[in-house]
């Protein structure tokens, strides 16, 4: 079988977004070009719909990238090797993001911002309020992929939050519950929700750590500083990006993201 093989970093780029951004609107776009240091991808979004509020600078660069002379070649591929390029394509599910310069995620309640701590460190925090906030990155085609993130919840008083994998942009999906209140926790499913069995964890207040979720097949498995805090098997959604939220009248704080497939 014979199909056309043009860079394959082209036919990648900002594929974990591209999605999610087809449905924003030209007003939404723009709100986030007003921030000091727009992520690339929006700035990509705004020059591809040619709207006012994309830079000049980076209209230019793209019209003198379509300039750019791309070579074609045609390769040879069995339909084994197509379909194990079709599976990388899809499950391209490698991604950090440590907020030193930006942040390459989804803020779907606009209520989250980069925060300089004392030792110069970037860390992604909300703005409580009484109701859910929250952030996604990824794609919908993520499917066997292992995430990592530290957290913390910055006061005393009670705090809670959730961790997403494998969700939609609805946050439908899985999820882990985390609070620095109570150390019961637990893995759930939503919608319906269902929670399966769970675990208890070390609670820390004003203190860092880290919330680890493993997922490959139908096996899921949730660790905090590495310790194993539940486990279960559920197959209703094969594939999904991640996020995090924060309850209603509460503040937590995110560093260090990182996801690789499993």
């Amino acid at each position: 079988m014979k199909i056309p093989l043009i860079l394959f970093s082209l036919l990648l780029t900002n594929s974990v977004f591209a999605s999610i951004l087809d449905d924003w609107t030209d007003d939404q776009i723009c709100g986030w070009m007003e921030n000091p240091t727009p992520p690339e991808y929006i700035i990509d979004e705004a020059v591809k719909r040619n709207l006012d509020c994309a830079p000049e600078s980076a209209k230019k660069k793209a019209q003198e990238d379509t300039g750019l002379q791309i070579m074609v070649y045609d390769a040879d591929f069995s339909d084994s090797d197509s379909d194990e390029l079709s599976k990388t394509f899809e499950n391209n599910s490698n991604f950090s993001e440590d907020f030193e310069n930006g942040a390459n995620v989804i803020d779907w309640a606009n209520n989250w911002f980069i925060k300089k701590e004392k030792d110069g460190n970037s860390i992604y925090c909300n703005k409580p309020f009484d109701d859910w906030s929250g952030f996604q990155f990824g794609n919908d085609n993520w499917s066997d992929y292992s995430m990592s993130l530290k957290m913390i919840f910055p006061f005393e008083e009670k705090s809670r939050a959730e961790v997403y994998i494998r969700i939609n942009d609805a946050n439908e999906g899985y999820r882990v519950y985390v609070s620095n209140w109570y150390p019961l926790t637990n893995i759930s499913f939503y919608p319906p929700y269902d929670r399966f069995g769970g675990g208890n964890m070390v609670l820390k207040r004003n203190e860092w750590f880290e919330v680890k979720l493993n997922f490959a097949g139908n096996k899921l498995i949730f660790l905090q500083d590495g310790m194993v805090i539940d486990k279960v098997q559920d197959d209703r959604r094969s594939h999904g990006r991640a996020g995090v939220g924060a309850h209603p009248n509460t503040q937590i704080c995110v560093d260090d993201i990182f996801v690789k497939p499993i």
